[in-house]
């Protein structure tokens, strides 16, 4: 199968200290390898403050993965990443 790069952005509870949130990618990696992808990259871009409230938070805490996968595995990821309460909103797109 051919694999697609992807980027994913996620946006954590800004609650979430440095070891969780550093708990939490592992737990992003560990879903996008066993769906048959690789994680390419990963970046911290911060909190900053929401444009409009999400599950009642105005802050988040940014962070961007790039990964290469299956396009079958895509919608597995994204249900996998709503069932989780620390993300407040995720995006995946095709590079």
């Amino acid at each position: 199968m051919n694999n697609n790069n992807y980027e994913t952005m996620f946006i954590f509870k800004p609650t979430l200290n440095e070891d969780e949130i550093k708990n939490l990618l592992e737990t992003v990696s560990e879903s996008i390898t066993k769906n048959g992808g690789e994680v390419v990259d990963s970046q911290n871009f911060g909190r900053r403050k929401l444009a409009y409230g999400i599950k009642k938070q105005r802050e988040g805490a940014y962070y961007l993965v790039n990964f290469k996968g299956q396009s079958q595995s895509i919608s597995k990821l994204e249900k996998a990443y709503r069932l989780n309460e620390s993300i407040l909103r995720t995006l995946i797109i095709k590079r």
